[in-house]
């Protein structure tokens, strides 16, 4: 196998050393040929450093090496040589956990024996070295003195032989070229894989430091507590000799020394080393003592790998003036740049330059990295192609830093991500950190993969161990931990929250396994405990129909306090009894969790039919009282009829007048001023429409700049939070943040929860208001809308008491959905203000109206100029990114399930969500008449035939009548509303609600067959009028807009199966 030489390296070390003189790294020696090299040349160098029993510190010389590697080769031959023919060359596995001298020795001299050397881990399991043993087919093993070692071979050699009784423990056979060398991957997900090296890769790996940006020729690194069966250890090797850096480790004999934080310390101090190399478990026990810290501060840096250090930890180091250094790298690829970044930034890495990457975008300003083929790059393992060209795909997620271009921070792994039915994601990594500092614990797992909720699997620590099937125990444990896991719940987004009855417990039976980095085979241990984990969801699901005791009496005193604590065990924290659960965080899982207990329990108490609880049976009583109220009526078998419609309009216009009283009142404090900047103030930016708007205002030279304003979060900063939204939709956040100032506002209070000195800094500087903001979700009633309504009227206050000399514009995007009922109306319908009857039966579309008739108000009243605009259905933009939550996602997703996706010949008027900002962007600057309302629909349709033949075609699914679909759908939740009244099928219906997301919207798509045949577009869209946005915009009346296609159908595919939220 032959090799173009390795192109010229840069010129950073061995710049001064006396005693290092640098190897020729272009391929032409082998490591073996280096070693000899080296020694030849640079006899009198250190490369190893220790001190001794008797506190000198003793140094072994290159010389001392060669002549060591040179007498261990003969030995070597003389036990191996009678085991194979000649020409050939053999598997040469060293088991050993013995000290870094005699281990480099017994390594290089396989090596110069012109034998295949094979590292084991010491930490591995005899079935995983047996595992390795057979894979590779390893001929002859080299085994540590100790016991342990010995034993763990005698093991691993009976598994093999209950394997396969005519499997021939190591002997001779055909091996691979002489020149390839095999180490073995941490195994984190099953057993460890043997990899192949070839002397090739391990000189370009070694001489991947030259890209240092500092000569390490000379520099002590600490390597007491990295193993050299480790792939750091053997990476470290191929840095001695390529640079001449010097290793520090403990004094050489048998049994070896076993590192310790202590241990470790006093060695590294008295050899005086200038970096460490570590894991991050070592650092957080340093952490705790000051002297060590003041230590930690005098080095050159502290290279931590194998895991992530706690932030806490490494921000306190930081501030007490260490360099930290995040050595991140996988299969033995040196990713990382060696040298520091920014203290405050010392989670991230730069990418060595010798790579070269590809970074594939993951969602949420997060991306895979992928490592390319190149000529510094020889891949030792390849499993996929960029562009025709070999690839490793790393699996690792890395976070983009915010500000600094070219610095990552490690997410976690793309297999790690638990993507939940909900099609929410749970990164397990910073929530596993936060549970592991508990006293308790040793180590935890999450799970909930396709699953709606997360759990976690807890190894206690040995002195707290015991039997889970002890349920008092067990319970016992869990309130132990209960203070870290209530840490946990603060700091993670809700589907990632933890219950009680989501905690399960390792059984001594079977003990956590580890890989060589003492980090925990996670896949491994899930696949083990698979059926405890199926157990605990089972159970959860089935008692959570029967662990609230029903009410005595059916009255509502009694009924409301059995409802507060359904209500309070499924949110997990309290509310009041007249406080809406959906502005409390309730969401659709947890409503249904809700109704299937009180339908449960209804079904138990008094015979009743738990499908008389509609699917919305939560959002249209969306508090405690409110649920308690219906239930007594229902238990007391009082006729229930759904809210009237006089009713509905009355509460209606009560919110329209409530908000608009007092708009005349509302006048600047002083007088008008002369502010010339001509800024926009658009709210709700972080999703997908707002990310738009925000580019698209970016870019527009008319507006000064923009005020961005969002709601904020425990969870992230809104710079995070914009920029993921913005790279989920491929813009470039760098260049459109240029131009924005991001707020974190909450403008469902008065003054919009800002500062009165921000608050005047903007009156003084915006002309236009672009309301964008808004509560998405069509179960809920009228009431849980109201802090969306209220900040119209605070928009409104904040235009109103403006001193500029021009009044504001407020454009308010509002929707079609106002157009609840109109059956008796011809299409297309016009852009004109309508009744509250229209609108009135859903929640979401009564709010729209709401909000437009007090700005029609408003602008009857008062000076502002305003425009509500209905928006129509927006489908995926640049990249394809569609909202998940959506009702066609849900439909596509389902499409696994019941094998088909429905047809229609009619056309559907969706406009890519790009578009739509554009258009929204020029109806602001546009001279429209205020008050009036527009539609933005795409004004050329395209039939949705062309669009499903395109998406079948890409899931490999039929195209079948819109009933025949409806019909496969039924048959699925047929399953579930009798397992409901059986009363033995609420765990499997539950499962069935979220692999199969249609399945929730069932009474939507229910309702379409009766107006699909009525109305004039596909699945009973209707047809909309868009004149008047046609006569305002440029870009929707262009005769060269083009319709949606093919391409856009698999563009959203794409993006669907890039997140996860569809299979690949």
């Amino acid at each position: 196998m032959s090799f173009p030489p390795i192109p010229p390296l840069p010129q950073t070390q061995c710049l001064s050393s006396k005693t290092f003189k640098r190897p020729p790294l272009d391929g032409s020696l082998t490591i073996p040929e280096l070693y000899e090299w080296v020694a030849k040349n640079s006899p009198e160098h250190p490369l190893f450093v220790y001190p001794a029993e008797s506190g000198e510190v003793k140094t072994i010389y290159w010389k001392d090496t060669i002549r060591a590697i040179h007498r261990c080769a003969r030995m070597v031959k003389e036990k191996v040589s009678p085991i194979h023919a000649p020409g050939e060359a053999p598997v040469i596995a060293i088991l050993a956990h013995c000290d870094a001298p005699s281990y480099l020795a017994m390594h290089m001299s396989v090596l110069r024996a012109n034998y295949i050397s094979f590292p084991l881990s010491a930490r591995n399991s005899p079935a995983a070295v047996a595992h390795l043993i057979k894979q590779v087919d390893v001929k002859y093993v080299f085994v540590g003195r100790e016991p342990s070692m010995k034993k763990l071979l005698e093991d691993a050699f009976e598994s093999l032989k209950g394997q396969d009784a005519e499997y021939r423990l190591p002997s001779a056979s055909i091996v691979p070229l002489y020149e390839e060398l095999y180490g073995s991957s941490d195994g984190s997900t099953s057993f460890p894989k043997p990899i192949r090296f070839i002397n090739r890769r391990l000189i370009e790996l070694a001489a991947t430091i030259y890209y240092s940006d500092k000569d390490l020729t000379g520099l002590v690194f600490a390597h007491q507590v990295i193993p050299l069966f480790h792939m750091m250890g053997l990476l470290h090797m191929g840095f001695a000799c390529a640079t001449g850096v010097v290793l520090a480790v403990f004094e050489p004999k048998s049994p070896a020394i076993l590192p310790t934080p202590d241990n470790a310390y006093k060695a590294a101090t008295l050899t005086k080393c200038q970096v460490i190399l570590t894991p991050p478990s070592v650092i957080e026990a340093w952490s705790t003592d000051p002297e060590h810290v003041k230590w930690l501060a005098s080095l050159e840096s502290v290279v931590y790998g194998g895991g992530a250090l706690n932030r806490a930890v490494g921000d306190y180091l930081v501030s007490q003036g260490v360099c930290i250094i995040n050595g991140y790298g996988r299969y033995a690829s040196a990713i990382f740049k060696y040298g520091p970044v920014d203290p405050d930034d010392w989670e991230y890495l730069r990418l060595s330059p010798h790579m070269v990457p590809e970074l594939i975008p993951y969602g949420e300003n997060t991306y895979e990295l992928v490592i390319m083929q190149s000529p510094l790059n020889t891949l030792n393992v390849v499993n996929t192609e960029v562009n025709g060209i070999p690839a490793f795909a790393t699996s690792d997620l890395l976070l983009a830093h915010p500000e600094k271009p070219g610095c990552w921070k490690l997410f976690g792994r793309v297999d790690d991500q638990i993507m939940h039915s909900t099609g929410e994601k749970t990164n397990p990594g910073p929530l596993e950190k936060i549970l592991n500092r508990d006293p308790h614990v040793e180590a935890v797992i999450f799970f909930g993969a396709k699953r709606f909720q997360a759990g976690v699997l807890v190894d206690p620590k040995p002195e707290f161990q015991f039997d889970p099937s002890d349920e008092e125990k067990l319970a016992e444990f869990r309130n132990k931990i209960w203070s870290t896991v209530q840490k946990l719940n603060e700091f993670a987004p809700q589907h990632s929250r933890i219950v009680k009855e989501m905690i399960t417990v390792s059984k001594p039976s079977k003990p956590f396994q580890y890989t060589a980095k003492s980090t925990l085979r996670r896949n491994f241990m899930l696949t083990e405990y698979r059926e405890e984990i199926d157990a605990l969801y089972n159970s959860l699901e089935m008692s959570a129909q029967t662990n609230v005791a029903p009410p005595t009496e059916w009255d509502l005193i009694s009924t409301v306090g059995f409802v507060r604590e359904v209500v309070n065990k499924v949110l997990v924290h309290k509310v009041k009894d007249e406080e809406d659960i959906f502005q409390y965080g309730c969401d659709s899982l947890q409503a249904t969790y809700i109704k299937n207990i009180l339908g449960r329990t209804l079904h138990d108490a008094v015979n009743l039919d738990p499908r008389r609880l509609s699917d919305n049976f939560v959002y249209e009583h969306p508090t405690i009282l409110a649920l308690s109220s219906h239930i007594v009526k229902l238990a007391t078998n009082v006729s229930v009829s759904a809210g009237n419609k006089n009713d509905k309009k009355e509460e209606m216009q009560s919110l329209v007048d409530k908000y608009t009283a007092g708009l005349t009142e509302l006048q600047p404090a002083g007088d008008k001023s002369s502010g010339t900047e001509n800024w926009i103030l658009v709210t709700g930016t972080t999703g997908g429409l707002g990310s738009h708007i925000l580019a698209t205002l970016a870019s527009n030279e008319q507006y000064t700049g923009v005020y961005a304003l969002n709601r904020p979060s425990k969870r992230s900063t809104l710079l995070e939070r914009q920029q993921r939204a913005l790279a989920d939709l491929g813009l470039d956040a760098e260049q459109v943040l240029k131009r924005v100032e991001l707020i974190e506002a909450d403008i469902s209070v008065d003054n919009l929860g800002i500062s009165q000195e921000l608050y005047q800094k903007m009156q003084r500087n915006v002309s236009s208001i672009l309301h964008n903001a808004w509560r998405v979700d069509f179960n809920l009633s009228l009431a849980s809308f109201e802090p969306n309504v209220k900040s119209v009227r605070n928009l409104l206050a904040f235009s109103l008491t403006s001193a500029r000399p021009e009044p504001l514009k407020f454009i308010y995007t509002s929707s079609i959905a106002v157009l609840h009922d109109v059956s008796k109306a011809q299409e297309p319908l016009l852009e004109e203000h309508v009744t509250a009857d229209i609108s009135a039966g859903n929640g979401y579309a009564e709010s729209k109206w709401v909000s437009e008739q007090i700005l029609l108000k408003a602008s009857e009243l008062t000076p502002v100029k305003t425009l509500s605009v209905r928006l129509g259905q927006l489908s995926g933009g640049l990249n394809g990114a569609w909202n998940i939550k959506e009702w066609l996602p849900s439909m596509i997703q389902s499409a696994r399930a019941v094998k088909c996706i429905p047809a229609d010949d009619k056309n559907v008027s969706w406009i890519p969500i790009d578009l739509t900002a554009k258009v929204l962007v020029e109806l602001a600057l546009a001279d429209f008449d205020s008050g009036c309302v527009t539609h933005i629909i795409h004004p050329q349709p395209v039939p949705w035939t062309k669009l499903a033949n395109a998406i079948a075609s890409e899931l490999g699914v039929s195209i079948v009548p819109y009933n025949e679909w409806l019909s496969r759908l039924d048959d699925l939740s047929k399953s579930e509303s009798n397992g409901m009244v059986a009363g033995n099928g609420d765990a499997s219906s539950l499962q069935l609600l979220r692999d199969v997301p249609a399945l929730r919207l069932l009474s939507f798509f229910h309702v379409l067959p009766v107006v699909m045949d009525q109305r004039g577009n596909a699945f009973g869209f209707l047809k909309f009028s868009v004149q008047k946005s046609l006569s305002l915009s440029k870009t929707l009346s262009d005769p060269k807009l083009e319709q949606l296609g093919e391409a856009d159908a698999k563009a959203w595919i794409g993006y669907w199966r890039r997140t996860g939220f569809l299979a690949s």
